[in-house]
């Protein structure tokens, strides 16, 4: 759906799709593509795992890190 977190993370048509909430016309339509199109599928889902790279555990443990430290001397 359109909120904060998949906005970032999902280029609407390239890795997934951004659905405003509450459409559900559209979002059963994308479903619908998406079982009719292993080919998209299998695309969407390599880009995916492309653009989910830069999160690994490490790096996110240290800018949460940095975020609390900031918070705490403030």
């Amino acid at each position: 759906t359109n909120n904060r977190g998949h906005r970032e993370l999902v280029k609407n048509g390239e890795n997934g799709y951004i659905i405003e909430i509450g459409d559900k016309k559209r979002y059963i339509e994308k479903i619908k593509e998406l079982i009719e199109k292993p080919s998209l599928r299998k695309a969407m889902g390599e880009k995916s795992q492309e653009m989910a790279k830069p999160y690994t555990i490490e790096k996110v443990m240290k800018e949460m890190e940095k975020i609390y430290k900031e918070i705490i001397n403030k």
